[in-house]
């Protein structure tokens, strides 16, 4: 027999919905629809732990509980009467809720919010801030359609557990792993990764060539839930564990400063990916070929503006190109196109700036 099919919300940043939906569907999940910062899907739960398992540009995975109309108060908290709260919730587990409306009746989000969280109190749930619960509802009401949906992961599933010292407006792991799979790494060639900072690109880009599910150690929230068995969760860490591999191309991480590469050193302990990227001292105006490796992606997120200084040279990466290297640069969305050549791979919000990932091509023979 089948298991129950169920609609789930996926967010992600506003820019990579399609490389979230495409990592949904090899989880299992058939894509319904999309839009800006997240997708819908249909498939099985264990599907959806999959992708909380596997996802690397994934934020959250939602799993929609019920779906109703609702033009007043005594209709919202009509619907959440046959909810299944005791298949889905621990006894006694708290719970944060949050709302949000839009072009409905019932617009007062706090007032939404309010109206659940007594429902779930007086099913022996205490309501708790956000970054407290166990376990976390959304309720999304649009046009006066309800939508009530419990958090898969727990924590965002940006947090790998792997960051210990972040350092200055450090990217966010979903985005660095979006980049790297944007310009087309897969784990199999050589991958350099100047201005490496704190190290995250060389962290997620290690986890690629490892093959390593991002969600392979830390907790799920999903794991609490009484719908679950544990047996198929096990099975999946299991496999996922029997996928890891040594990578199999070299991985150089560089920076001018060493504080920098003191994190990047603390960073990729943390991630058991000390033995594997090579973390190196040095000045992209200066740092020499590896005649012996063959070429392959050079991913740089450059500091922004003036933090450069002005006598910094602007096409510093023309060397690597000319040597046969993609190159990949991180810009912000203002800033001048790289080259004539460079195609725009992604659009996202980096520290509330827009941001454009340019892909330069070393020319065909």
């Amino acid at each position: 027999m089948s298991p129950p099919q169920h609609l789930f919300r996926i967010a992600t940043t506003r820019g990579l919905e399609d490389l979230a939906a495409a990592e949904a569907s090899a989880a299992g999940l058939v894509l319904s629809g999309k839009e800006p910062g997240a997708i819908s899907a249909r498939g099985s739960l264990p599907a959806g732990m999959r992708l909380c398992l596997q996802g690397r540009t994934i934020g959250r995975v939602w799993l929609t509980l019920a779906r109703y109309r609702a033009r007043h108060w005594d209709a919202l908290t009509g619907g959440l009467a046959g909810l299944p709260w005791g298949r889905f919730l621990p006894s006694g587990s708290t719970v944060a809720v949050r709302a949000s409306s839009q072009r409905s009746r019932l617009y007062h989000e706090g007032g939404i919010a309010g109206r659940v969280g007594e429902r779930l109190a007086a099913k022996g749930h205490p309501v708790v801030p956000w970054g407290e619960a166990k376990q976390r509802l959304l309720v999304a009401v649009i046009e006066d359609e309800v939508s009530v949906r419990l958090d898969l992961s727990g924590e965002h599933l940006a947090r790998r557990g792997w960051r210990v010292d972040p350092g200055l407006a450090p990217l966010r792991p979903d985005r660095a792993a979006a980049c790297l799979i944007a310009a087309g790494y897969r784990g199999d060639e050589a991958l350099q990764l100047p201005f490496c900072g704190s190290g995250t690109l060389a962290v997620e880009g290690g986890w690629i060539a490892a093959k390593r599910a991002p969600g392979l150690t830390r907790p799920m929230a999903f794991t609490d839930w009484p719908e679950v068995s544990q047996r198929p969760w096990r099975k999946m860490l299991d496999e996922a564990t029997v996928r890891l591999q040594n990578p199999v191309a070299p991985i150089v991480a560089w920076d001018l400063d060493p504080q920098a590469l003191s994190r990047s050193r603390a960073n990729l302990a943390e991630a058991k990916m000390a033995s594997w990227v090579d973390v190196v001292q040095g000045d992209v105006g200066r740092m020499p070929f590896d005649p012996k490796v063959r070429p392959g992606l050079l991913l740089a997120n450059p500091p922004y503006g003036e933090r450069l200084g002005r006598d910094f040279p602007q096409r510093w990466w023309q060397p690597w190109v000319a040597a046969g290297w993609r190159v990949a640069l991180l810009r912000p969305a203002n800033a001048p196109v790289p080259s004539n050549s460079a195609q725009a791979l992604l659009h996202f919000d980096h520290g509330g700036l827009p941001v454009t990932l340019w892909q330069v091509s070393p020319p065909r023979p």
